[in-house]
């Protein structure tokens, strides 16, 4: 691997692997898993879903633009929550017939971690990764269903790195759109970065 096309993979792509591979008891072909953020992390989670698991996939963004990667890379069905409003979770029931197994919110806002619980389905799990500063608010019952797991993922160990590693060295794990940058635009794209302009990873190089 180049190690242009590498570098996004110690971070982009290692920490939904961690984050999804502690998940997978929780998860079951019958039921699908939910993405909610489809910038870099999560484009790499839908891909790692669909390798490690066999569960449909359902991401959720606010930009149309991100849900349109997010079909590329894998998602099977995908929602904008800033459109359905309220009737996010609502949908996200009637697609998962009931609830997802799983939900990774790659955000991490108030509105997020609500959105992952509401939708996830007893026995399930929700996993953060996003740190947006967000607050999870839970009421046994009624926000958060019964044996429903929560925990905060937090990037990844060397070993979890050389799978990564691996499954983008034989072809199985492919690169989400990448654009590469000499370091002389770096305040350029930290700024478009911000902004949400950047569709899938920014890789400087020096």
């Amino acid at each position: 691997l180049a190690p242009r096309d590498a570098a996004p993979l110690t971070d982009a792509a290692l920490t939904p692997y961690r984050a999804i591979k502690r998940a997978l008891p929780a998860m079951t072909p019958d039921y699908p898993a939910l993405v909610i953020g489809t910038g870099g992390l999560g484009q790499f989670g839908i891909k790692l879903l669909r390798l490690l698991t066999g569960c449909e996939v359902i991401a959720v963004d606010v930009a149309d633009d991100k849900l349109a990667t997010a079909r590329e890379v894998g998602a099977h069905h995908t929602l904008n929550s800033r459109t359905l409003g309220d009737d996010t979770v609502a949908r996200i029931h009637e697609l998962s017939r009931g609830g997802v197994s799983a939900a990774f919110d790659f955000v991490g806002a108030d509105a997020t971690l609500a959105l992952a619980f509401g939708a996830t389905r007893k026995l399930g799990r929700v996993v953060q990764v996003g740190l947006a500063g967000g607050t999870a608010h839970l009421a046994a019952l009624q926000s958060w269903q019964p044996e429903v797991s929560f925990s905060v993922s937090f990037w990844g160990s060397i070993k979890e790195l050389r799978e990564v590693m691996a499954m983008a060295d034989d072809g199985r794990l492919t690169p989400i759109p990448l654009e590469f940058h000499g370091l002389d635009a770096v305040n350029d794209v930290y700024h478009r970065l911000e902004r949400g302009e950047v569709r899938g990873r920014a890789v400087i190089t020096p």
